[in-house]
């Protein structure tokens, strides 16, 4: 017969292995984007899951879940990713992004109080919200590599809104891409981040043009219309908005009521897209004439 003293070593091992499996189970892994190329290939991430160090994900325990990671590669946590509902529900509201360096942690920041908005409500110039737009949500990342990656897309509640997120613990900045049947395509780039309501330089498709627009059609060498052209405009609260080129190449931007009684004329960037072989260019539109033509340049001799 077995003897007591004969199976405490093996009693002892099997209480260590549950203790370790007890252990695992109770320090859930926190699932962390590593965008490899942020800057060339800012939609393309790879999603390991690392343990944290009191609320802290470590480069060490990066580097050992995905060996390629570099300095150059962008880490993000996003409550939406997470497996576990207790660390979903802890990073509700939250979004930690940093650059993968050799001494710099990334913190969850998984308590304190979310600063923000929120909601991010989109409204069209008369005022009237957005619902049903489709919106490709964007983090600037800020460092001197400065990334700027794709997080998600989401739609716009009957309200126009989006719930959003507050930066842990860089400052950054959001960029959202609007895309809707009715209104088209629109851009806007990092605004405040204490805006509520965000101001879509777009109305109805089957509106058409109103006062405190700028309008016009961009063309290239040919003559021929060129569509997708991202065309940007600095607005005076100190952000970027941008619209698209249509088919015909015709674009339409609304001005924020202030803007329009303090100039009569706005200077644009005109972006084409790469595969165009055009190159962009900026130039000075007038208010209200719907005329305009913006001519741009083959890629090698042109300028902005």
């Amino acid at each position: 017969m077995t003897s007591r003293r004969s199976l405490a070593p093996a009693i002892a091992l099997a209480i260590l292995i549950c203790q370790a499996i007890l252990e695992a189970q109770s320090t859930p892994r926190v699932a962390v984007r590593v965008y490899k190329d942020p800057v060339e290939w800012p939609e393309r991430y790879q999603l390991i899951y690392v343990e944290t160090d009191h609320g802290m994900v470590r480069p060490n325990a990066v580097k050992q879940a995905f060996p390629d990671v570099d300095e150059g590669s962008a880490l993000v946590v996003v409550d939406t990713d997470q497996a576990y509902s207790d660390l979903k529900a802890s990073l509700k509201g939250r979004l930690a992004v940093t650059f993968c360096l050799p001494e710099t942690s990334l913190p969850l920041c998984l308590t304190g109080q979310v600063e923000g908005p929120a909601w991010w409500t989109f409204q069209d110039p008369t005022g009237q919200p957005v619902p049903g737009a489709a919106v490709n949500v964007y983090v600037t990342i800020p460092s001197k590599r400065h990334a700027t990656v794709f997080l998600g897309q989401m739609t716009t509640d009957d309200k126009g809104r989006l719930p959003s997120w507050s930066l842990c613990p860089y400052p950054g900045s959001f960029t959202f891409v609007l895309s809707h049947p009715a209104y088209g395509k629109a851009k806007i780039s990092s605004p405040p981040r204490h805006m509520t309501s965000l101001p879509v330089p777009l109305v109805r498709l089957d509106q058409g043009p109103i006062d405190g627009w700028l309008t016009g059609t961009v063309v290239g060498p040919d003559d021929r219309p060129v569509p997708d052209v991202e065309v940007r405009r600095w607005t005076q609260p100190g952000f970027d908005v941008s619209v698209y080129t249509g088919l015909d190449g015709r674009f339409a931007m609304f001005l924020l009521p202030n803007e329009q009684r303090s100039s009569t004329s706005s200077q644009l960037i005109f972006e084409p897209p790469r595969s165009s072989g055009l190159a962009g260019r900026s130039a000075m539109v007038p208010h209200g004439v719907t005329d305009t033509v913006v001519k741009l340049k083959p890629l090698q001799t042109g300028s902005l």
